[in-house]
């Protein structure tokens, strides 16, 4: 008898030990299919919009109400126009920076200055004319355009502008599905609403069903045909189905709350079609090929942006070690005398152009670097 039992427990440890391993020996052996099947064609309802795959106007009624009003989708909105302006100010940094001036001013040289020991000479100078005498007290007045413009040499500005547009399509991506889950999620709820509005149906007329079978119980224990036992049986079925009718309505009242929460609306009963849950008119779904499951989900393809843009972003953090060149220059008129301000003889330009290269104290630089590596 013990060698029995020996005998089942090895067959229970070893057996079914080396039956699994071979199970997925064979499973490992099987080649991908060279084709996919389809129930149709390749056509695929994700890019449908929910008017065509939503039959019910109520439930359509109730997605438009949510997507003009529900907050979240609108802080998804404000993020899109966060991106585009980001993006316009990356763009615009690879432009020069022109702005116009009109400035006026007065300066007092010391009598012991270079300055002002020449412009005391002047006055003495019997070659120039009495117009071009530099007073002591020597105002200066300009109106023109001064530019600056920090010329793009390691496409450090294009990456920053790259990182941009690509976060603007990720911003763009997210609000398309937040759009997606909302319009899934009010779905979701109303055709659990009508499943419970279908339930409770069926528990009412349960309820009535018991009422009435309690009735004829009563009625043959007086005639002697049953007992108060089967009485109070019936009596307890009726207290339960009351109980489950409770707790659907209940029920019911919550979801309609979570989806006035949506809506924004508060203490609003949601309409509804009150048909059987199994007749509701919606399309077949099709998934199309393999590869529309992932081009057509809004998550991935704002994950996918969000790669591109923190690689376009640590190129630009990388790229602020290098040298920058800056040009920087002005064009107009300026003078001592206000009289001439506005003549050809006092246009004044300028023109500087360097090469500014981080050497001490980079710790700025590093720790951008560092934080665009690690997002």
């Amino acid at each position: 008898m013990k060698a029995f039992y020996i005998l089942i427990i090895s067959y229970l440890l070893f057996g079914c030990k080396t039956e699994s391993f071979n199970t997925f020996n064979n499973s490992a052996k099987k080649e991908l299919p060279n084709k996919f099947h389809l129930s149709k064609d390749s056509a695929t309802t994700s890019t449908l919009p929910y008017q065509k795959i939503f039959r019910d106007s109520l439930l359509v009624n109730l997605i438009d109400t949510a997507l003009e009003r529900n907050l979240d989708l609108k802080i998804a909105l404000q993020r899109i126009e966060i991106s585009k302006a980001q993006l316009l100010a990356n763009k615009g940094k690879l432009f020069p920076y022109i702005s116009g001036n009109a400035s006026a001013g007065v300066t007092k040289f010391g009598k012991y200055t270079s300055d002002g020991v020449g412009n005391y000479d002047v006055q003495y100078s019997t070659n120039i004319s009495k117009a071009e005498i530099v007073p002591q007290v020597l105002p200066d007045y300009f109106v023109g355009l001064q530019a600056s413009w920090e010329v793009d040499i390691w496409k450090k500005l294009t990456d920053a502008k790259k990182s941009s547009y690509y976060k603007l399509l990720a911003s763009q991506e997210f609000k398309n599905y937040s759009v997606s889950s909302l319009v899934a999620i009010v779905a979701d709820l109303y055709f659990e609403l009508q499943a419970l509005d279908f339930e409770l149906e069926i528990v009412k007329q349960t309820v009535e069903l018991q009422t009435k079978q309690q009735e004829i119980i009563e009625l043959e224990k007086q005639s002697g045909r049953a007992n108060e036992l089967a009485v109070q049986q019936f009596e307890a079925q009726a207290l339960n189905f009351k109980t489950i009718e409770t707790e659907l309505k209940q029920r019911i009242i919550i979801i309609e709350n979570t989806l006035n929460t949506l809506m924004v609306h508060y203490d609003k009963p949601v309409k509804r079609t009150f048909t059987k849950y199994l007749d509701n008119e919606i399309i077949e779904s099709q998934v199309g090929i393999p590869t529309d499951l992932l081009q057509n989900r809004p998550d991935i393809r704002q994950a996918e942006m969000n790669l591109q843009a923190l690689n376009f972003n640590v190129n630009a953090a990388r790229k602020a070690f290098y040298p920058k060149l800056n040009i920087t220059g002005l064009a107009g008129f300026q003078t001592f005398n206000f009289k001439y301000l506005i003549d050809p003889a006092s246009v004044t330009y300028n023109l500087v152009g360097g090469l500014v290269a981080p050497l001490i104290n980079r710790s700025s630089i590093k720790s951008d670097f560092k934080m665009a590596k690690a997002m």
